[in-house]
């Protein structure tokens, strides 16, 4: 069901302390605040999940398509990630070859990898109002062909000035990587399934930055860089061919005939609130015989497709774009303003940013201190060390994100059938502390010499700990604000990227001053304050939802479609 103008002027009850998730007395269990959702029934004999977002009843929608068109869609999405990253990180096991045929310094090499975040920054901000204009496909496609055209350039480049461009421009065509397929996971999953389509994501991401260089390195060994290049130019124009021939606009606008099914929203409860003291969740969550009936008889079937709403042929689905109407030039400005005003947005972007630039010291570290003596590491044994990396990711996206989705239908149901977004924070506490304790053995033992092995034992704790936190971030930024989830996620990627962006170019000096000891146990201070945020929104965090519910409509009012939460 979709949003209308008097379902944004619901009333909103006073904030209650959050030390608790239970509805408390007073509370109108029909006027939450942004992200808190009857997720699970407790009048239906099942106890069947309720979902949300809440598809409409046209097949065309993509919350009612077949399993596998939801999956070869986010797959190709996934291809684009994978292939996105490869192109990123070919710089990590280039430097040596680089250095020698073009001459370039490590200054150089440590200022391309801070344009490549440039590039994923200002890209996102720049491409994503277009999502909202021409949709999802169209610009997948263009983010495609300027990888394409970087790869073909990067195979060709003859002087130390060119890497630093071509960086730039990897970075622009990368940049949807994040925010885009973040927000066709949206277009596409329901609530309970989010954490485990975003640890997806992130071991597609994984895929792309640790066994991406794994094979570059040992192809730089055999072939060459110039080859390492045009082997990445096969994978983005394979990537592009699936996306033109298969990839569907997942940018889901509402017939005007269309009829939305009833909804508990819908159902207006007039039974008196008892007082505070002898009022429970479940008490609250109740409902009389009459609604019981008219909720059971909303609830019970499957929903029925409109006979009158025919499915879209082939053509139609694979049309290069279908423009939407409107002005869409506030989204130029409207990602600044809603990281500065609604407090979860600031975590999830700071949060995924702060992981991106701690990871990146220890990843930009390790590429270059490693070829040095005593390690004397070549490019196919530095690109090995990425395999660390990549398993902490796959365990930590893996595991975690499954145990949070099952999580929080337990705990809805202790809560009375109500879901909060904080129910996700918890995993991001131990998570923090996976991240400090991986910077540090990494920091410390390439401080003293230590063998490769036990840096490989730092990456892989600290990236268990990053895929915790990053799928935690994620998550809760699509179950809060999934009405303005566009406009959030570049202000997502702005942060994401700005932070690596000032780390990078400010490494060098940093560690140069500092010596590597000091300066990567000052990096695991900073990760661990950084990432332990989530215990303010443990406390306070549906309080600020509550208060900041009118800027959010204000926000939504401005998008293009708005499903029903």
């Amino acid at each position: 069901m979709f949003n209308t103008q008097s379902h944004n002027q619901e009333h909103l009850d006073q904030p209650s302390a959050m030390a608790s998730h239970d509805i408390r007395a007073g509370e109108n269990p029909f006027h939450f605040p942004p992200g808190t959702v009857r997720l699970e029934s407790t009048v239906h004999p099942s106890g069947h999940i309720e979902p949300h977002p809440v598809p409409t009843d046209d097949p065309n929608d993509p919350l009612n398509w077949s399993p596998w068109r939801k999956h070869l869609n986010f797959g190709l999405a996934g291809l684009f990630v994978v292939v996105a990253f490869i192109q990123v990180s070919n710089v990590y096991v280039a430097y040596t070859p680089y250095a020698a045929d073009l001459g370039l310094t490590y200054n150089q090499y440590n200022n391309c990898l801070a344009v490549n975040y440039a590039g994923l920054a200002f890209g996102s901000y720049f491409f994503m109002p277009f999502v909202h204009r021409y949709g999802r496909r169209p610009m997948y496609l263009v983010s495609l062909a300027i990888l394409l055209a970087d790869t073909i350039w990067a195979a060709n480049m003859r002087t130390s000035k060119e890497p630093l461009p071509v960086s730039l421009v990897g970075g622009l065509g990368g940049s949807l990587s994040e925010s885009l397929v973040a927000l066709t996971i949206a277009d596409l999953y329901f609530v309970h399934q989010h954490a485990v389509m975003n640890g997806w994501f992130l071991m597609l991401q994984a895929t792309g930055t640790s066994l991406g260089p794994v094979m570059m390195g040992y192809v730089v060994e055999g072939k060459g860089w110039r080859f390492m290049h045009w082997l990445t130019t096969i994978f983005v124009g394979v990537a592009l061919l699936g996306v033109v021939v298969l990839f569907e606009e997942t940018l889901y606008i509402p017939r005007l005939e269309g009829v939305p099914p009833s909804q508990p929203h819908e159902i207006i409860v007039d039974k008196p609130v008892k007082p505070a003291n002898d009022t429970t969740s479940k008490e609250l969550s109740s409902f009389t015989n009459d609604e019981e009936s008219s909720f059971k008889s909303c609830h019970a079937a499957p929903l029925a497709m409109k006979s009158s709403i025919s499915l879209k042929t082939y053509r139609q689905r694979l049309a290069f774009a279908e423009p939407v109407k409107g002005p869409f030039l506030y989204h130029f400005y409207q990602p600044l303003l809603i990281f500065s005003t609604i407090p979860g947005v600031a975590y999830s972007a700071f949060t995924y940013g702060a992981l991106l630039a701690w990871m990146s010291v220890m990843v930009s570290a390790q590429s270059y201190f490693t070829t040095l003596p005593p390690y004397n590491l070549g490019p196919e044994t530095v690109g090995l060390l990425t395999l660390a990396p990549f398993i902490g990711t796959i365990i930590g996206s893996a595991i975690f994100p499954i145990v949070s989705d099952r999580s929080i239908i337990w705990l809805s149901k202790r809560n009375g059938g109500v879901y909060e977004p904080e129910m996700r924070l918890w995993p991001s506490i131990p998570g923090a502390f996976f991240c400090c304790a991986g910077e540090l053995i990494f920091g410390l033992c390439l401080a003293n010499r230590k063998p490769v092995l036990t840096l490989s034992a730092g990456l892989f704790i600290y990236t268990i700990g990053f895929a915790i936190c990053a799928d935690v971030a994620l998550t809760y930024l699509l179950d809060s604000f999934h009405d303005i989830l566009s406009d959030s996620l570049v202000a997502v990627a702005l942060m994401r990227n700005l932070l690596s962006v000032i780390i990078m170019f400010t490494f060098t000096p940093w560690i140069t001053g500092l010596g590597i000891r000091d300066t990567f146990i000052m990096v695991a201070v900073l990760a661990t304050v950084s990432l332990l945020i989530p215990i303010a929104f443990l406390i306070w965090g549906k309080q600020w939802r509550r208060s900041g519910a009118d800027k959010y409509r204000k926000y939504a009012l401005t998008q293009v479609v708005r499903r029903e939460s």
